[in-house]
């Protein structure tokens, strides 16, 4: 093993997902020598890659649109959060990363019906009809396989089981990394390190100081693979982080807590966002048509991390029986609680919700909704994504509602050559980040969702060609 780590490396990359899997073999087609360290020791395991639905856009927007339309819409998409320098990059270099991949021999489909975003797809596609996630042998699976093949058919050194732990550097310069290998500790020295290890929806610490003070009443919807590791290394070395606040999630049952058959599937943010999401003393405390990512937010940053979704007969048979694996009937076919009664006072009392607040509540919203001032409530209902629908036709639902987090937004801050740079903007000399490990794209105040396969894509390329550039 000593010997083996004196083999030269130019470049070493953390983390084997999509964007350290698209830097490493990127560097090694610029004649780099490239070592690639994953810490899970299984060929095949769970990770946000391979979790994904393979649909790449770029904030729901085809990646072959012309790139000053990309950059327009992110910078409309992220309401001013994402670095707008990131946005370009974006842009610029959507449509070439898929390009790039085809010509690897990763394969697409289109996903029919296409929605304007969904025809650069995974291959091959995969349908979800229950709670449990499916993905070996699908379009994300194959595509790691793909890449995985490639990069040791161009010679690259592929390490499982290597945890990274500490950056090495010298003069204020990256050289390598602190592996833990089976309890034992070894260096690898190189001429930069890519962090790639993916977010931090695993580490307690990391969520407890950016995301909520009780982590145990934030689900974990996402792999446990996202460790924060390259993050904090990152951070030790004086690397800034930000938007360490925000977090791709989804609003579940409050029954997954303790019900592994609703941890995945299915989701409550259409019946919240066509209805009314309220605290359980019957009051709204967010904006609806923002969307469940949204909401899920505004939820896990609230007292209990409790909220109780509230609609009608209607909506329970229209946008309860949206998206795959629907709330009606998975919800309560999978044990999970669903209050129902013929009234609004009755479910309040049955749901342990303030009755007069709920009424009043649903009241003040079907006032506003019928003329048309929504955005007058308090907070306002807007019709940015889930258009608003009434809530008047018994029965009437109520379900009680966490807040789930498939993987954290926030990271170290790069620039638009995937550049780790400290809080003044300067570099650190020898240190780049690419895909999940990197901030100031996604996320922001309404928790806009930029895509993470083309962040990992895009960065991932943009690592390598910025290292062999200055090398």
């Amino acid at each position: 093993m000593t010997n083996d780590t004196q083999k030269k490396i130019d470049l070493i990359v953390v983390g084997a997902g999509i964007a350290g899997l698209v830097c490493a073999i990127r560097a090694l087609e610029l004649g780099q020598a490239v070592t690639l360290l994953e810490a899970q020791h299984e060929q095949k395991y769970a990770c946000a890659t391979r979790m994904s639905g393979g649909a790449f856009h770029v904030i729901f927007n085809n990646v072959t649109l012309p790139p000053e339309e990309l950059f327009q819409a992110l910078k409309l998409g992220t309401k001013g959060h994402a670095d707008l320098s990131l946005c370009r990059a974006i842009a610029d270099h959507a449509s070439r990363s898929v390009c790039w991949l085809r010509d690897l021999g990763v394969k697409f489909d289109r996903l029919e019906p296409d929605r304007g975003w969904t025809d650069t797809v995974l291959a091959p596609l995969g349908y979800q009809d229950n709670t449990e996630l499916v993905w070996e042998g699908l379009g994300s699976d194959v595509m790691m396989q793909t890449l995985e093949s490639q990069f040791v058919a161009k010679g690259g050194r592929f390490l499982r089981g290597h945890r990274a732990r500490r950056l090495l550097s010298e003069a204020a310069h990256c050289t390598g990394v602190v592996v833990e290998v089976d309890g034992a500790e070894i260096s690898f020295h190189s001429r930069a390190v890519v962090l790639a290890d993916g977010s931090f929806h695993g580490n307690r610490r990391l969520v407890q100081e950016h995301i909520t003070s009780d982590p145990d009443q934030l689900l974990k919807r996402g792999p446990t693979t996202g460790l924060g590791d390259g993050i904090e290394m990152a951070q030790a070395m004086g690397a800034h982080l930000l938007g360490m606040e925000y977090f791709y999630g989804h609003l579940l049952s409050l029954d997954a807590l303790h019900n592994q058959s609703l941890v995945l599937f299915p989701f409550i943010d259409f019946l919240a966002s066509a209805g009314m999401l309220v605290s359980p003393r019957g009051l709204r405390f967010a904006d609806e048509g923002l969307g469940g990512r949204y909401l899920t937010n505004r939820l896990a940053h609230t007292e209990t991390g409790v909220a109780f979704a509230i609609f009608d007969h209607t909506i329970w048979e229209c946008e309860g029986r949206s998206f795959h694996s629907a709330p009606n009937p998975n919800l309560v076919e999978n044990g999970g609680t669903l209050y129902v009664a013929d009234s609004l006072e009755e479910l309040a009392d049955v749901a342990n919700i303030d009755r007069n607040a709920l009424c009043d509540s649903v009241a003040q919203y079907n006032a506003a909704l019928d003329a048309g001032s929504l955005p007058r409530l308090d907070p306002p209902r807007t019709s940015a994504g889930t258009k608003a629908q009434p809530i008047q036709k018994s029965p009437f639902y109520a379900v009680p509602t966490c807040a789930a987090i498939s993987h954290a937004f926030g990271g170290v801050m790069i620039d638009d050559r995937a550049r780790v740079l400290r809080q003044d903007g300067s570099p650190i000399e020898g240190l780049y980040a690419a895909g999940a490990s990197c901030g100031g794209i996604d996320g922001g105040p309404e928790a806009a969702y930029v895509g993470g396969l083309i962040i990992g894509a895009v960065f991932g390329l943009l690592a390598a060609e910025t290292f062999a550039q200055q090398h």
